[in-house]
């Protein structure tokens, strides 16, 4: 009975991580204004989830199959590796602790895609823990981590996303979190009032009752 609890709380506990490390992929593609097909959080043979591009466009396979270094190409591999981080950074953020071996295909493409762009070792490795660094920061920023918790929820309870339904979801917490930054007050404040360049309005004296002769 014990030993049942125990595998179905580490079964739910790895559908978490693997939902907030898909979700991580997904907010960071929408920062990056790449199109996602789905999302997922079923697992298959080969892996336990899946965030699904649209397909690279064509001249990024021509410039990387002909050793091109445009600063277009590069551009595009730092974003595209930013997102492949950006899921075992959510993952780690999420649950305290890295998962190498889950993240092990998301490290692979990205050094891949880091080897291109970089000469040597060296510089492959700094430049990949740069981009560690600047992921991790960028999920911590609120909103986009209320991104990620959103799109993960949504994930655990549907278990497959469109990526119109990811988008629809990160749009309406950012429209939610800066409705509370932005309130607008129903009443101007003395601040308010000072700023447009004058005094608080003093609320006007009554007008003295007119006094009557009596007769």
């Amino acid at each position: 009975m014990l030993a049942t609890k125990s595998r179905q709380q580490r079964k739910q506990q790895q559908l978490e991580a693997t939902a907030y490390h898909e979700a991580g992929h997904a907010v960071m593609s929408h920062c990056h204004g790449r199109r996602l097909k789905r999302v997922d959080i079923v697992e298959e043979e080969d892996r336990l989830g899946l965030c699904r591009q649209e397909k690279w466009p064509p001249w990024v396979l021509d410039e990387l199959n002909g050793g091109s270094d445009s600063p277009r190409v590069n551009h595009w591999i730092e974003v595209q590796i930013r997102i492949l981080l950006a899921g075992p950074a959510a993952e780690k953020q999420y649950t305290g602790r890295g998962n190498h071996r889950g993240a092990r295909s998301d490290y692979n493409v990205s050094s891949d895609l880091a080897m291109h762009r970089c000469c040597g070792t060296e510089e492959t490795n700094a430049y990949m823990r740069w981009l560690w660094i600047g992921v991790k920061a960028h999920l911590r920023v609120a909103h986009w981590w209320q991104c990620v918790e959103a799109v993960a929820a949504a994930l655990l309870e549907r278990h497959r996303l469109t990526g119109a339904e990811v988008q629809t979801i990160i749009n309406d917490t950012l429209d939610a979190d800066l409705s509370d930054v932005f309130l607008v007050p129903t009443e101007p404040s003395p601040l308010a009032s000072k700023a447009a360049g004058g005094r608080p309005r003093k609320a006007p004296a009554e007008e003295p009752a007119k006094k009557t002769d009596k007769k």
